[in-house]
């Protein structure tokens, strides 16, 4: 019985080629062109193929381990390494923070294949997703601003948990705002959009969700009534575009799924546990967040536009209402009773007139009477106003309220506990 030789197709066709170039069927250059190599390189072919036959033509490393193999003991200390720091970080990231930190040498794919034999990484499979018609970037950097928040337990219950603002530049997939609060509320958005002015001035347009921080979903007037984010984006000339689906707005929401991996391991490696030390941290994940992944648009002209004088950030990113003046000069607003120091024909002026009050993030309370700002005192009342909350503000305050509950021990006299005894 003749031994049985293992080939390639691409040295089985070399075999053929070179049968019959030594029946005298073809020559040397029509051998070359066929197998599209040189006619030196077919002599030595031929030579071989005298001397040992068909098992001349075949590689002599097959089933010889690789030069370049990771030896047992590297990728022993390799996966020692990751069980001890990085045992919940996927391939990519484990193999950024080996190479990185620990000065391992090694590829993406010997990472991957080293993790999944240890056990550590579950090779992913294909699943069947629906198809979304794929809309094409924006050109310009700053032309659209996709904003939303991520609640998500960031800290690993080493604080509560919290909510992240997310704002990606449609045209790049660079990060231009991140920040910290405690949870999705309208100063929250208006903190990330001060940063953001400041920084990179003002973009053409925001997309986001439907979230009633950022529309009127009720009620008659819906389509025409502006929220606090909306009626502030139309002083600031910026278009708030609302999106239909979370797939819509999918480059902010893949930047979430990313962020909820990787940040949240960055915060545990340097051991940060409060909002305000992460978000100091923030500018520095972000500037290596955009370096990594940040993409060039198709037009280099920046379509941000400057703020200016007109702009007042802290009247214009604040939350307004409208109150009627009763004849004592005062109004009421949530729990809090505002009394107005004026007199005179001003004072009489402003009986039964209408008065814009503003709360800036500070925590400051000013009112307006026709662009002239008014002095007040304010004093809290004694019953306090229920303010019904959304489903996003709901959820933060069940945590808290679990966070919160201590479990009830009844005492040993209960007569539970005295039925168990008999």
């Amino acid at each position: 019985m003749e031994d049985m030789i293992i080939m390639s197709s691409k040295e089985q066709r070399r075999v053929e080629v070179l049968a019959l170039l030594a029946e005298g069927s073809i020559l040397q250059s029509e051998a070359a062109e066929r197998l599209e190599l040189n006619v030196r390189h077919i002599r030595r072919l031929q030579k071989a193929y005298k001397t040992h036959g068909a098992k001349g033509l075949t590689s002599k490393k097959r089933g010889s381990a690789s030069n370049n193999q990771l030896c047992k003991t590297e990728a022993a200390r390799l996966i020692e390494r990751v069980r001890e720091r990085y045992p919940d970080f996927g391939p990519t990231l484990a193999h950024e923070k080996l190479l990185e930190e620990d000065g391992f040498k090694v590829s993406l794919s010997s990472v991957r294949r080293l993790m999944i034999e240890a056990g550590i990484w579950r090779a992913k499979t294909d699943k069947k997703v629906q198809i979304y018609p794929r809309r094409e970037r924006r050109s310009q950097y700053g032309d659209l601003v996709q904003i939303d928040g991520s609640p998500h337990d960031w800290f690993e219950g080493r604080a509560p948990k919290c909510c992240l603002i997310v704002f990606v530049d449609d045209a790049t997939s660079a990060l231009l705002g991140l920040r910290f609060a405690d949870t999705e509320t309208t100063f929250a958005y208006f903190a990330v959009v001060e940063e953001y002015l400041k920084e990179h001035g003002r973009p053409q347009a925001f997309y986001s969700d439907r979230h009633g921080i950022f529309q009127v979903n009720t009620g008659s007037e819906k389509e025409t009534k502006l929220t606090q984010f909306g009626r502030a984006m139309k002083e600031l000339d910026i278009q708030r575009i609302p999106a239909n689906s979370p797939q819509a707005k999918g480059r902010v929401e893949r930047a979430n799924s990313t962020l909820q991996d990787r940040l949240v391991k960055e915060l545990r490696l340097r051991n940060i546990s409060s909002i305000q030390a992460a978000n100091a941290f923030l500018s520095e994940y972000r500037a290596d967040y955009n370096r990594r992944f940040a993409k060039a648009p198709k037009n280099p002209l920046d379509a941000h536009r400057a703020l200016d004088h007109s702009h007042d950030l802290e009247r214009i990113l604040s939350i307004h209402d409208t109150r009627k003046v009763s004849k004592s000069l005062s109004f009421q607003l949530d729990s809090s009773h505002y009394q107005i120091l004026e007199e005179g024909y001003r004072a009489r002026q402003l009986i039964g007139s209408k008065v814009q009050v503003i709360r800036t993030m500070k925590g400051k309370t000013r009112v307006f009477y026709k662009n002239r700002e008014l002095t007040f005192t304010k004093a809290e009342l004694v019953r306090s106003a229920l303010r019904p909350l959304d489903s996003k503000e709901l959820n933060s305050e069940y945590e808290k309220w679990l966070n919160k509950k201590e479990r009830y021990h009844p005492p040993a006299d209960h007569p539970l506990r005295r039925w168990k005894l008999k």
